[in-house]
């Protein structure tokens, strides 16, 4: 599947930057996963909920939401499905920009 997201353009210059550290982030909580540190998770979670909508990822928000919620409950089995899912999205990830 393919998932287009336009950006407004203002954030062009931004957003290699932001994908670049993006692409960590799965990494990242699957680490915090099989270390059972749900805090972590949490915290890449938040952060991702934070800045997804701002440089106009909504999904990012929503699955760092989800993300954030489910290790606040320290239920990190769920958390797996769920970067799966932020993977797929990166890797299927198709940017445009409008004015």
């Amino acid at each position: 599947m393919e998932y287009n997201v336009t950006i407004d353009s203002d954030l062009e210059d931004l957003i290699p930057e932001y994908m670049e550290n993006l692409r960590e982030v799965p990494g990242i909580i699957r680490k915090a996963i099989g270390e059972k540190n749900s805090i972590l998770a949490k915290q890449e979670g938040h952060k991702m909920k934070g800045h997804g909508s701002a440089y106009g990822f909504d999904f990012i928000s929503k699955i760092g939401a989800e993300i954030e919620a489910a290790a606040k409950e320290e239920k990190l089995d769920e958390i797996s499905g769920m970067v799966t899912q932020l993977e797929d999205y990166i890797k299927n990830l198709k940017i445009s920009y409008s004015d």
